[in-house]
């Protein structure tokens, strides 16, 4: 059952997306951080030239925008392509949405790489619709198209919902792809800018506190923003209401109403910009921290002949203990940090360390290492995570995302199943 449901999913996947596919599969099989980049700047690149291409026909060869291709052939690859990438840009930045209130971060993105990538996709999307609507014959419109950039000009006005009037379409599929581009538009403008620009990024016991008025000032928010959404999706749809900039202000009213709670936190984001830098730097030192645990639990693995999860009991209900507070993650990063040092002082103790030394666990692990009771690359895995440790449940001034402190955490319970494994089981 399971394996029909999967191929129904994937053949679902298939014909409305296959692009989706295609990135799925290489996120799965190279660094996902890097091949969302990567791919993101191919798909751009293709588009700009596309456009560029069309509108240098368009005005030098004076020839009717959808004539430019004859093969039908071509025509039905090309516009299943286009569609195919416009879902694959709506559902992954609603999956990201959907991946930041559950304080995760697949992506491995930065805040500042995903408003980037939220701006490129932005792009492409108006210059990928204004070339599905190229496709359609003169008829299928009302108003007056001269060339290629009247496509372009009504994607733009389309998708920012400012909507002039003058170019209007008339057959129902382009009216349909049309409220699909408004559609597209707010989730990247609305929903996925408000997410990036005003998650929480503390998990002290004060925000906990007041979890359950934020959850209602977000729903009553969230409410505003959909009323104002269909007001202008109802000016679409009934010609006759004109659509002026009245739609406009409805959605800066619909994006105000999503910022005004947290905009103290804003404000507090802007000033980061003068760290952005510094920032950016964490992150990548978190990212290449989490490759090098990767590694040396493939490489620990491979010598032990058996998976590196595998640990005894007692240490299963050390962790349970630690993922039962990660709904507090400074408090989870305590409580490990002191499962990590309990586990470096037992073994110091095992291997009859002299007392003096167990009492510093920087101290201890170093000489286990020197000694060969555990391993070198296990030592070194250890100097860089607690250097990260120190500054994410020290530092008050720094102010890390929910995301990065479980990620953190992640990667200290991943430790701590590493120390369990000494060289003498190796």
């Amino acid at each position: 059952m399971d394996t029909i449901k999967e191929l129904v999913k994937y053949l679902i996947a298939f014909v409305f997306s296959p692009t989706w596919l295609l990135a799925d599969y290489l996120k799965n099989k190279y660094d996902r951080k890097t091949t969302i980049k990567n791919l993101n700047a191919i798909y751009l690149s293709v588009s700009l030239i596309t456009i560029v291409t069309l509108l240098l026909v368009s005005f030098f060869k004076k020839v009717e925008p959808n004539s430019y291709i004859s093969n039908k052939r071509l025509l039905f690859f090309w516009s299943w392509f286009l569609f195919s990438r416009i879902n694959e840009i709506c559902f992954a930045f609603l999956n990201d949405a959907h991946d930041r209130l559950k304080a995760l971060n697949k992506s491995k993105l930065n805040g500042l790489e995903r408003i980037l990538l939220a701006f490129t996709s932005y792009i492409e999307l108006i210059i990928n619709f204004s070339i599905l609507y190229s496709f359609f014959k003169i008829s299928s419109w009302d108003g007056s198209i001269r060339n290629m950039f009247d496509y372009v000009y009504f994607s733009g006005v389309t998708i920012t919902t400012t909507g002039y009037g003058d170019i209007s379409p008339i057959s129902y599929i382009l009216k349909f792809l049309s409220l699909y581009e408004v559609f597209s538009g707010v989730i990247i403008l609305v929903i996925c800018f408000a997410l990036y620009t005003n998650s929480s990024d503390s998990a002290n016991s004060e925000i906990h506190s007041n979890q359950k008025k934020k959850v209602f000032e977000k729903s009553h928010n969230f409410v505003i923003f959909i009323i104002a959404i269909l007001l202008i999706i109802v000016r679409i749809i009934f010609p006759e209401i004109k659509f002026d900039n009245i739609s406009l202000y409805l959605f800066i009213v619909a994006v105000v109403s999503v910022l005004i709670p947290n905009i103290g936190e804003t404000i507090e984001r802007v000033k980061k910009l003068k760290k952005g830098d510094f920032e950016i730097e964490f992150s990548e030192q978190l990212a290449n921290l989490n490759r090098e645990t990767e590694k040396v639990e493939e490489q620990i693995a491979n010598q032990i002949d058996k998976k590196v999860n595998i640990v005894d009991d007692k240490l299963d209900k050390k962790i349970e203990k630690i993922i039962e507070n990660m709904n507090n993650s400074r408090g989870a990063l305590i409580t490990l940090s002191v499962e990590i040092e309990a586990s470096i002082r037992n073994l110091g103790e095992k291997y009859q360390l002299p007392r003096s030394m167990t009492m510093n666990t920087v101290r201890t692990i170093s000489e286990l290492s020197k000694r060969n009771y555990i391993s070198e690359e296990v030592f070194f895995l250890f100097k860089d995570f607690w250097a990260i440790r120190n500054r994410a449940a020290h530092d008050v001034e720094f102010d890390l995302h929910e995301f990065q402190q479980y990620n953190i955490i992640d990667i200290g319970i991943r430790i701590l199943k590493l120390l369990s494994i000494s060289n003498e089981n190796i």
